[in-house]
């Protein structure tokens, strides 16, 4: 079966942020997607975020961020 396009927006999604020991965080995102033969697809996405202590700080604070100080 090959996809050619998605046709909406995520029908439903969820996104899960874990705090580890070692002071990173494991990203866990989850999506369902329509496609144009009216199929569906679970993308799930995982990954694990870095940040300097400023930026974790902050985050913990609630204040927004440039995406680019994570780097």
């Amino acid at each position: 079966m090959r996809i050619t396009s998605i046709t909406r927006s995520p029908l439903i999604g969820s996104d899960l942020l874990l705090g580890r020991a070692d002071g990173m965080f494991q990203e866990d995102v989850r999506l369902l997607l329509a496609a144009d033969d009216g199929g569906l697809v679970l993308m799930t996405c995982r990954g694990v975020r870095r940040s300097s202590q400023s930026v974790d700080e902050r985050l913990a604070d609630g204040v927004e961020y440039d995406v680019f100080e994570i780097l």
